[in-house]
């Protein structure tokens, strides 16, 4: 597996590419361990799936552990773009519901640009 990693903003792009299994997790980690590291600088992080072949069980339950880890460090995380046979599995399984997927680059910019306006907004976080 190939990561490529970037920012912007506020956002820790993850890009994967190749297979998510067991034998990755430590790669992977190391480089979401990076983002809680920087996390005063960067409060999201994007996980880039449009490259990802396949993902094994394991992948999915540590990216379940990681979500909460980041969760407890003040870090967004969004998976986005799956390909159509992970997010098949993802909404078969719940999993969906579990994680959160935006299926486009695109929306989830959308998404962020407007949570940001509304957090900056005067008189709303009174």
């Amino acid at each position: 597996m190939k990561i490529t990693i970037t920012t912007e903003d506020n956002i820790f792009h993850i890009q994967l590419a190749g297979d998510l299994e067991t034998k990755t997790f430590s790669v992977l980690k190391s480089t979401l361990l990076q983002a809680i590291i920087a996390r005063k600088a960067q409060k999201e992080v994007w996980l880039d799936c449009s490259l990802l072949k396949s993902i094994t069980t394991e992948a999915i339950e540590f990216l379940i552990l990681y979500q909460h880890i980041l969760k407890e460090h003040n870090i967004n995380f969004l998976l986005i773009q799956l390909n159509q046979q992970i997010q098949y599995l993802f909404n078969t399984t719940q999993l969906d519901a579990t994680l959160p997927v935006i299926p486009t680059k695109e929306l989830a910019y959308y998404m962020y640009r407007s949570n940001h306006m509304l957090a900056q907004a005067p008189g709303l976080n009174s």
